[in-house]
C-alpha cells in the first residue's frame, strides 16, 4: 500500500537564555536571513513556562515511544508465529505480496503430476514414450535433474502408469514413486489374455535424482501413501486377502503390517477391495470396514460388510456411518465419542484453527457441531463443498460460486460467483483467497479476495482452458491439458 505524503516538518530552535516576557507561550518573530538570498527561517523562541513543561513531560514521551515499540515487537512476532504456523499446512500457497505474474512454465500431459520435493518442483511426465520426473528450481524453472523411470504405454500394450504420492506439501529428502509397466497384450491362451505387469517402488533422491531405494511390489496395489519418510502401500495379495504395510522408503524395511481377517471371496459374497490413506488413518473396504492408524498400525474400528459401513478422517478424530447404527465421531483410539447426523467432511486444506469443531456435508447442506457435545452451531442449506479451513474460515466452493463463512457463528463473510467452469477448490495464502473468474471480455483470472473480509484486492490473467490450480510446496501452479505454470 503507498504511504501518504506527510506534513513538511520545520526546523525549530529552543532558545533558553533569550526569554521573551511572555507568561506561558512561545512567541514567533519575524523572518530573519540566512546564508543564500532570499532564503528564511522561522524561529521559535520558548519561554521559561514551556521549557518546564517540556522538562515535565520528557520521561513521559519516552515511555508513551517504549509502549509503541513494545507493541510493533508484539505484533511483528505475531505475524512471525502465524507465518511460521501456516507455512507447515499443505496446500497452502507462500505469502503473496504482489500482484502474481508467470514466473516459468513447462509441457506436461493430461496424465501427468507436479509435486514438491527438496525445494524443487518435481513434474513427472510421460512425453516421447518415457515416463521421466524431471526437477525444476520452484523460482526460476531452471531444470535440477531428470530421471527416466519407465516405458509409457504404447500401441499393442495396456496399463502402465507412475504415481508418486503426495499431499501438496514438500515430500522431503526422498521422492518416492510407483512404477507399472505396460503390458502387451498377446493371444498366448485365451484370446486377449495380458501379461500381468511387473510393478515396483522407486525412489529417488530429490536433492538429484539418484535412485537411492526400491523393490518389486506383489499383488495388485490399491493405493500408495507418504506417511513422513515412509511409505505405506496398500494392496489385494494373491491369496485374495488385504495387505496393508508401512515400510522404509529405501528400503522397503516392513515398520508394521496388516492383514485382513476375512478374503474378499468369502461365504459365498465377492466383494471389491478398497483402500484410502489420510494423514492419520488407512481406510480399508470391501469385505468389511477397518480403520488402522497409519503411526501405529494398529486396529482402531472394524465392522462386519452386512452394515455397510463407510469411514472418513476428521483430523486426529475419524467418522463412521452405516445404515444400521448412523453416524459417529470416534477419538484417537478409535472410543466412539459422540453420534452425529452425517459425516464428518475435514478439507484437505486446513490450519487447525478449528479442531474443537466438525464439519459436517449432509448432502444438500453443511453443518458445524461442537467435537465434544455434538451440539450443532449453525447449519446452513446448500450443494457447495467444504474446501479448506484456515485462520477460523470455512471455505465452501463449487461451480459458480464460493463463500467464505466465520466457521463458529456460520455467518457468511464474504460471498463471491466464480467462473462456473471451474472445478477446483480456491486456494490460499491464509490471507487472500484465489477464486477464478470470467472477465467481461471472456478472459479468465484469478481474483485475490480478502479470507477475512472479501474485500477485491486484484485479478491476474490465467491461461484458457486451465483445469486445475494448487498449491505445491507453497508454489502456486495452474495447469491446463498441455502446459503447466507456475506464479509467483
Amino acid at each position: 500500500m503507498a504511504l501518504l505524503p506527510g506534513r513538511r516538518m520545520e526546523a525549530v530552535e529552543v532558545v533558553e537564555d533569550e526569554p521573551v516576557p511572555v507568561a506561558a507561550r512561545a512567541q514567533v518573530t519575524g523572518p530573519e536571513p540566512v546564508s543564500g538570498p532570499g532564503r528564511a527561517t522561522r524561529r521559535v523562541v520558548a519561554g521559561p513556562a514551556v521549557l518546564a513543561q517540556v522538562r515535565r513531560w520528557w520521561p513521559a514521551a519516552f515511555v508513551v515511544v517504549g509502549v509503541l515499540a513494545v507493541g510493533a515487537v508484539v505484533v511483528t512476532r505475531s505475524e512471525s508465529a502465524r507465518l511460521d504456523r501456516l507455512d507447515g499446512v499443505a496446500g497452502l500457497v507462500h505469502p503473496i505480496d504482489n500482484t502474481l505474474r508467470e514466473r516459468w512454465s513447462v509441457p506436461v500431459q493430461a496424465d501427468g503430476d507436479v509435486l514438491a520435493a527438496g525445494g524443487g518442483l518435481a513434474v513427472v511426465s510421460s512425453q516421447g514414450g518415457t515416463w521421466t520426473v524431471t526437477s525444476y528450481d520452484s523460482a526460476t524453472g531452471a531444470e535440477r535433474w531428470g530421471t527416466a523411470l519407465g516405458t509409457a504405454a504404447w500401441g499393442g500394450t495396456e496399463g502402465g502408469r507412475v504415481v508418486c504420492p503426495h499431499s501438496g506439501a514438500d515430500v522431503g529428502p526422498d521422492l518416492v514413486c510407483l512404477v507399472e509397466t505396460p503390458s502387451a497384450v498377446y493371444a498366448a491362451g485365451a484370446l486377449g489374455a495380458a501379461r500381468e505387469a511387473p510393478v515396483r517402488i522407486v525412489t529417488l533422491s530429490s536433492a538429484d535424482g539418484v535412485a537411492v531405494g526400491g523393490w518389486a511390489v506383489a499383488g495388485d496395489v490399491l493405493t500408495v501413501a507418504r506417511a513422513g519418510d515412509d511409505v505405506v502401500l496398500v494392496t489385494h495379495a494373491v491369496d485374495d486377502h488385504v495387505l496393508a504395510e508401512r515400510l522404509d522408503a529405501r528400503s522397503g524395511a516392513v515398520v508394521w503390517t496388516y492383514r485382513s481377517e476375512v478374503a474378499s471371496t468369502s461365504g459365498g459374497v465377492t466383494t471389491v477391495p478398497t483402500a484410502a490413506v489420510t494423514g492419520s488413518h488407512v481406510h480399508l473396504g470391501g469385505n468389511g470396514a477397518v480403520v488402522l492408524d497409519v503411526d501405529s498400525g494398529e486396529e482402531l474400528f472394524q465392522a462386519n460388510h452386512l452394515t455397510y459401513t463407510i469411514t472418513v478422517s476428521d483430523g486426529r478424530r475419524f467418522g463412521t456411518w452405516s445404515a444400521v447404527g448412523g453416524g459417529a465421531l470416534h477419538g484417537e483410539s478409535g472410543r466412539r465419542i459422540l453420534a452425529l447426523p452425517s459425516l464428518p467432511q475435514r478439507p484437505a486444506v486446513d490450519d487447525g484453527s478449528a479442531d474443537d469443531l466438525v464439519v459436517l456435508d449432509g448432502g444438500s447442506d453443511v453443518s458445524v457441531v461442537d467435537a465434544a457435545s455434538g451440539a450443532v452451531r449453525w447449519r446452513h442449506t446448500t450443494d457447495l463443498d467444504p474446501g479448506g479451513i484456515v485462520a477460523d474460515r470455512l471455505l465452501l466452493a463449487g461451480p459458480g460460486r464460493a463463500l467464505g463463512l466465520d466457521i463458529r457463528s456460520g455467518d457468511v463473510v464474504w460471498d463471491v460467483q466464480t467462473d462456473a467452469a471451474a472445478t477446483w477448490v480456491p486456494v490460499t495464502d491464509g490471507a487472500l483467497v484465489l477464486v477464478p473468474v470470467t472477465a467481461v471480455d471472456g478472459t479468465p483470472e484469478l481474483v485475490a479476495v480478502g479470507l477475512g473480509d472479501g474485500v477485491r484486492y486484484w485479478s491476474v490473467e490465467i491461461p484458457p482452458g486451465v483445469v486445475d490450480v494448487s498449491a505445491q510446496g507453497g508454489s502456486l501452479v495452474v495447469r491446463t491439458d498441455a502446459d503447466l505454470h507456475v506464479l509467483g
